[in-house]
């Protein structure tokens, strides 16, 4: 694979980062197939490429879809609050919801003081051994 000195690597970067090739590279692919296979897809790819692109973005595009982003119209969020307010409601005379989230928090704070007391207690044995 090795001609006029040119490794099929070296040959194939050039390639692949559209790098200008040198005498010995373009030797080097009219003599292996694998280069020669290999700059063929790289030109199919960027035919396609250049096909597919968009020449440009029409004039206040960008503005236009931003704009629609942002719009909630004054219903849609008088919706929304009603929403919310149902679902804080509904929590705040919740309480079962109310009675289990005391109970978690009752719960953590325990193993927080037991995971303290413990890591004195381990610290205190490890420093009489």
């Amino acid at each position: 694979m090795n001609t006029f000195d040119t490794r099929c690597d070296e040959v194939q970067q050039a390639i692949a980062i559209k790098q200008s090739l040198s005498d010995a590279q373009t030797s080097h692919i009219e003599i292996c197939e694998h280069c020669t296979a290999l700059q063929i897809e790289f030109r199919r790819l960027d035919d396609l490429l250049e096909q597919s692109m968009i020449d440009e973005v029409p004039a206040g595009f960008a503005d236009r879809v931003m704009a629609q982003i942002t719009a909630i119209s004054p219903q849609t969020q008088a919706i929304d609050d009603q929403v919310v307010d149902r679902l804080l409601a509904a929590f705040y005379r919740s309480r079962l919801l109310q009675s289990l989230l005391l109970g978690l928090g009752i719960a953590m704070g325990v193993g927080h003081i037991v995971r303290f007391f413990l890591g004195l207690f381990i610290t205190s044995m490890a420093a009489a051994l």
